[in-house]
């Protein structure tokens, strides 16, 4: 059997450059928030930096063109600034913690440059979250509260149930393999 790639040396090549600079800069960004945080290593910054500006220099010696989308892609927080949350209270509560981490990174970025307005801002995003997920959980509540006390066993033992099935069906699942290996 022959395998055959549609991918030439130079793009491989280019692929691993990108995947090495993505790399460095992830590193080099987690570390920054830690340390931000009272956290990390500040003894690896100039380390980082320099991996970091090596990793970009070899990109651009590869594929001639410097890797920035690709790196701001890759420290991109996977879903923050995505608007599909899902419908009805959970999407509600995930769009509000979503807000709380953009304010509170707009607020930390705005705070080290000191940047009111847009430190305001942060806080101001922040807050909306943080309000939405108080009114949900208000919500929430009361309708708990309001729910008879039989309705709310007759809701427990529906999920009891559920979760029972679930775990029988994970455990028939996970001996069917073992089974077929006997055999």
């Amino acid at each position: 059997m022959e395998l055959v790639s549609s991918n030439s040396d130079h793009d491989l090549e280019v692929r691993r450059a990108r995947e090495r600079a993505e790399l460095a800069m992830l590193d080099l960004t987690a570390n920054l928030l830690r340390i931000v945080r009272g956290a990390g290593k500040p003894y690896e910054i100039g380390r980082q930096v320099i991996a970091c500006a090596t990793a970009m220099q070899d990109h651009w010696d590869v594929a001639k063109v410097w890797p920035y989308n690709e790196m701001a892609e890759a420290i991109r927080l996977p879903g923050l600034y995505d608007m599909k949350y899902g419908e009805g209270r959970d999407g509600d509560m995930a769009y509000a913690r979503q807000s709380i981490l953009r304010g509170a990174l707009q607020h930390i970025a705005s705070d080290l440059l000191e940047q009111r307005t847009q430190q305001r801002a942060g806080d101001h995003e922040m807050m909306q979250g943080v309000n939405e997920i108080l009114r949900i959980r208000e919500e929430r509540h009361r309708e708990f509260v309001s729910q008879s006390r039989e309705a709310r066993l007759a809701a427990a033992k529906k999920t009891i149930a559920k979760v029972r099935a679930r775990s029988k069906a994970k455990a028939k699942a996970a001996k069917s393999p073992r089974r077929a290996k006997e055999v």
